[in-house]
């Protein structure tokens, strides 16, 4: 891995991460005007839409535990309720256990690369 490459992958991480925050900000009072329902699906695609794209361009950081995280998200999503409390709740931490996957899948990687 070149650092340009770094660069992009640093780049597309920080979009992977605003898109997740993006997904979790849904649970926000000051979003309860927009229709959550149609605004979490547009935002789940904008999410696995980075990831995909991740994953394909740096195949080395896919694994089945970010998959099924993302397949737990994705679910979740799918059953999502704008006026269930306790779902939106559950939003962030599905949110958060596949971003510490990628990450500990990301960092890994990248001591690899680095030979630490």
């Amino acid at each position: 891995m070149e650092q340009e490459e770094i660069s992009a992958l640093t780049n597309n991480v920080f979009l992977f991460k605003e898109a997740l925050k993006r997904l979790t900000d849904i649970c926000i009072p000051a979003e309860q005007d927009v229709q959550k329902y149609g605004t979490a699906h547009e935002r789940l695609s904008n999410v696995l839409r980075i990831l995909k794209n991740i994953l394909s361009t740096y195949p080395e950081l896919q694994s089945t535990e970010i998959l099924l995280k993302t397949q737990n998200l994705i679910l979740h999503i799918q059953d999502f309720d704008p006026d269930d409390n306790e779902k939106n709740k559950e939003l962030y931490e599905y949110v958060s256990q596949l971003a510490t996957a990628f990450s500990v899948r990301y960092v890994h990687n990248l001591c690899n690369f680095l030979n630490f």
